[in-house]
């Protein structure tokens, strides 16, 4: 059947129609239109608009507490007290103060001196404890220039740290 054809077979159907039927048959059409435009268009349109503000929204609460954190960042470092950690004597009282401070002195297993460099030792220590003291240390300008921690079971390690004398 031709394109022709099947025009011919649809007209004369639809004339057969009574006004009635066909006015049914065009309001049926519109509601069937406005339904896949509603289906097809609008409302993938919409969830995808919400879905965007959502992740808009994410996105600035990550920004604002990027900026809140950015401060934090900029703040200048605290300073190591330079008049005591001249010699190695000075850094070795330093760090048994920071020690003590924290608690860990009890753990402590060895500290000793050779050549402006102090090596802090431990064969069982808390890692958080430790790792907090380092923290603080690094924050506070006292980087350890050598560090050999091995695991010993669950949340505790042996550790071997060495510091030198800042220049």
């Amino acid at each position: 059947m031709s394109l022709y054809e099947w025009k011919l077979q649809w007209q004369q159907w639809w004339q057969s129609l009574s006004v009635k039927d066909q006015r049914a048959l065009w309001i049926l059409a519109a509601v069937l239109g406005l339904a896949v435009l509603y289906f097809a268009v609008w409302l993938p349109s919409e969830t995808a608009k919400q879905q965007a503000q959502q992740r808009l929204q994410v996105a600035q609460t990550k920004w604002h507490w990027l900026n809140e954190q950015l401060p934090k960042l900029s703040a200048p470092a605290a300073q190591l007290p330079a008049q005591k950690l001249k010699d190695v004597n000075g850094l070795l009282q330093y760090v048994q103060a920071q020690l003590r401070q924290l608690n860990l002195y009890p753990q402590l297993d060895q500290m000793e001196t050779r050549n402006q460099k102090l090596i802090v030792s431990f064969k069982s220590v808390e890692s958080p404890r430790l790792f907090r003291w380092l923290s603080q240390q690094e924050r506070q300008g006292l980087v350890a220039t050598s560090v050999d921690i091995q695991p010993i079971k669950t949340g505790v390690v042996s550790a071997q740290l060495i510091f030198e004398v800042p220049k």
